[in-house]
């Protein structure tokens, strides 16, 4: 028999972590309190289901000790699932969403960023991730895997933080639950000077 081999080629990694350190019941009952807008697909989409964004886009510096965990994270993400060992990175923006019952999300990706997460204090129906490129061809399978599949569905439990490349599309799932879903989400940037010549980019840390 002949030796093979199978390569999976440039995998995107998507992190998921609970956060311990983290009183997700006292983050749902603040998110309760913030004051929400109908997202701008919510308002341009007569077929899509209502979804609502936070007026807040820098939401985590209400919440000290979440940020503290969520960029402990993001350090083990970049350090050690990157292996970029000696960069750091900031979040640049943090909003909270609001999904009704029944409500859901539109495919989309996090523009001008590098990284993106997102934060679930209650389990949840979740988040669904979509190939950058899928096939023309539908077969039946025998049965899915990373290598035929176009979606990947993620339910997460109570407490998780999920880290991800911000040009991975991503739709947030039907709320399927009998109360209000929140998540809080976030874009970081690595920080410091990067490239050469007229190639050279400086983001400060502030």
């Amino acid at each position: 028999m002949s030796y093979a081999d199978v390569l999976s080629l440039f995998p995107l990694p998507v992190f998921s972590s609970v956060l311990e350190d983290v009183d997700g019941e006292e983050v749902y009952k603040n998110l309760e309190l913030e004051k929400f807008n109908k997202t701008s697909q919510s308002k341009s989409q007569e077929d899509s289901t209502d979804s609502y964004i936070t007026e807040d886009l820098y939401i985590l510096e209400k919440y000290t000790e979440l940020k503290k965990s969520i960029e402990r994270n993001l350090e083990v993400y970049v350090r050690k699932v990157l292996t970029h060992s000696k960069a750091n990175c900031k979040i640049t923006t943090s909003w909270a969403t609001l999904t009704p019952q029944g409500g859901s999300g539109q495919i989309h990706k996090h523009c001008n960023s590098w990284i993106s997460g997102v934060y679930y204090p209650h389990a949840t129906d979740g988040i669904c991730f979509h190939r950058p490129q899928t096939s023309n061809w539908s077969l039946e399978k025998d049965e899915w895997n990373a290598f035929n599949s176009d979606i990947w569905k993620i339910e997460p439990v109570s407490n998780t933080l999920l880290i991800f490349p911000s040009l991975l599309q991503h739709s947030i799932l039907k709320n399927k639950s009998d109360k209000n879903r929140y998540s809080i989400a976030f874009n970081a940037l690595p920080i410091g000077r990067f490239g050469q010549g007229d190639s050279t980019v400086y983001i400060s840390a502030k």
